[in-house]
C-alpha cells in the first residue's frame, strides 16, 4: 500500500492530465523517504522487517518499531554457527505493547547465550492511516509541486545571486520539509 498516490496528490491539485506524472511519482517518493527517515522507522506496511537480536535474559525482547501489526516467525539458535531453529508454537510468543512501545513476549525466555531472528510486519495499514500523516505527505507534495514545477532541476533552491564578477554565490535553500516536521514528530519511533 502506497501512503499517498498520485492520483491522491493530483486530485488535491486539480490536475487532469498525464503531464507530470513521472516528476509527481518522483516527488511522492521522496517525501515518503523523507518522512520515514525523520520518524526512524518505515511507515507503509509493505514489507517484512527482519531483526537479529541477542537474548535479553527475560521474556522480553524490545522491537524497533511503534508500528509493528503482527509478528512473522521467531528463530533462535545458540551458536553463530549453528541452523536458525524456528519456534513453531505460537501460542507461546506474542506482540505486546505497552504505551507506544512494541516487545515480543516469549514463554520460553530469550535466554543470553541464544541469538534470536525476529520477522515481523510494521507500519500503517490503509485503515490505519492517520488522517494528519495523510494530509501533511499529500500537502508536502502538493507544495514542492507547486514551488518548482516550472523548474524541475532546482527542487529545493529559493533563490541565487552572484556578485558583478561572477566570483561570490550566494543559495538559499527552501526549508520546506522542516514545515511539516511537527507531524511527522508524532509518528517518530524513540528507543527505550
Amino acid at each position: 500500500m502506497a501512503l499517498i498516490t498520485k492520483t491522491d496528490v493530483k486530485d488535491f491539485l486539480k490536475i487532469t492530465n498525464s503531464d507530470f506524472d513521472s516528476f509527481l511519482t518522483t516527488l511522492i517518493d521522496s517525501v515518503v523517504s523523507y518522512a520515514e527517515k525523520n520518524c526512524y522507522q518505515r511507515l507503509d506496511a509493505t514489507n517484512e522487517t527482519t531483526i537479529y537480536k541477542k537474548g535479553s535474559g527475560t521474556q522480553y525482547l524490545l522491537l524497533p518499531s511503534s508500528l509493528v501489526n503482527s509478528i512473522s516467525h521467531l528463530y533462535y539458535r545458540q551458536l553463530p554457527t549453528d541452523s536458525w531453529t524456528e519456534e513453531t508454537d505460537t501460542t507461546i510468543f506474542a506482540l505486546e505493547q505497552i504505551e507506544n512501545v512494541f516487545y515480543l513476549y516469549y514463554s520460553n525466555g530469550f535466554f543470553q547465550s541464544y541469538s534470536y531472528k525476529v520477522i515481523f510486519n510494521s507500519g500503517f495499514l490503509t485503515s490505519t492511516l492517520p488522517k494528519d500523516l495523510y494530509e501533511g505527505l499529500r500537502e508536502m507534495t502538493a507544495q514542492i509541486f507547486r514551488e518548482s514545477a516550472q523548474s524541475k532541476d532546482r527542487i529545493g533552491i529559493k533563490s541565487e545571486s552572484k556578485s558583478n564578477e561572477g566570483v561570490n554565490m550566494n543559495t538559499v535553500f527552501d526549508k520546506t520539509f522542516e514545515r511539516y516536521e511537527n507531524i511527522f514528530s508524532h509518528y517518530r519511533y524513540m528507543s527505550v
